[in-house]
């Protein structure tokens, strides 16, 4: 699972770090990348997140591409108005996973790429975002 951008509170951090504690101490089949940093690097990785530092903004889709994930997660907290990280997704036409609000969703929907849009109120259940992400790994995968 890649997410894109400068990743502080609003942007997910809390919901990242429990989820990449969740899948650790259960021994999940998830990986977790930043693509670009976090307001606590090392607290991340600690994790196992791993963290690929700053870039600019005309590099991230060769950078995406090079990693080669399987599903981009945009864990954004606030209702964005817009979300050029959303709009790296979506070039690289990968499956998104967000919460369902703001301008992030809207688009999604827009775009008819909104199943794994998933309620705020998990934000607060990493067992269950973790679930959803296995989920989505066991039907794609290994096909």
């Amino acid at each position: 699972m890649v997410v894109i951008g400068a990743i502080g509170k609003l942007k997910g951090y809390e919901i990242i770090k429990a989820c990449a504690k969740h899948a650790k101490r259960n021994a999940l089949p998830l990986q977790f990348i930043v693509l670009g940093y976090s307001m606590n690097d090392r607290v991340l990785e600690e994790t196992g997140v791993e963290i690929t530092g700053k870039y600019q903004e005309s590099e991230a889709p060769d950078l995406l591409d090079n990693l080669n994930p399987h599903a981009v997660w945009l864990p954004s907290l606030w209702p964005e108005t817009y979300s050029y990280t959303l709009s790296i997704a979506l070039y690289a036409n990968l499956p998104v996973f967000a919460f369902d609000i703001g301008a992030i969703a809207e688009r999604l929907k827009e775009h008819d790429k909104h199943r794994w849009l998933m309620d705020l109120s998990l934000q607060c259940s990493p067992d269950k975002i973790n679930a959803r992400f296995c989920d989505f790994r066991a039907e794609n995968v290994y096909r």
